[in-house]
């Protein structure tokens, strides 16, 4: 929590103020990037085209996302298929 509050420029209080634990800042990062990804697909999909095109660009901009944060989507898929001991539990299930 210190390197982080340093790095964004706050101070270790002023980050605990905004999320109560370690649990509550995973949690609220998971939730953030699953919730872009998800506007990213919902675009993709509302495309005009066929069925076939639609999926097509869904699977595209699924693709453009990993290829633009790798961290962040090796973040979610760890999350969800091989969490380490001691990360919170998510149901990254129920956010798809």
């Amino acid at each position: 929590m210190r390197e982080l509050a340093a790095a964004v420029g706050l101070t270790k209080p002023a980050l605990y103020y905004h999320f109560s634990s370690k649990e509550a800042l995973f949690l609220a990062a998971i939730h953030t990037h699953m919730d872009c990804h998800r506007q990213d697909i919902l675009k993709a999909l509302d495309q005009p085209g066929s069925l076939r095109e639609r999926l097509a660009c869904t699977l595209q901009t699924h693709l453009d996302r990993v290829r633009q944060q790798p961290e962040v989507m090796k973040l979610l898929l760890t999350a969800e298929h091989r969490p380490e001991e001691g990360v919170p539990e998510i149901d990254l299930l129920s956010m798809h």
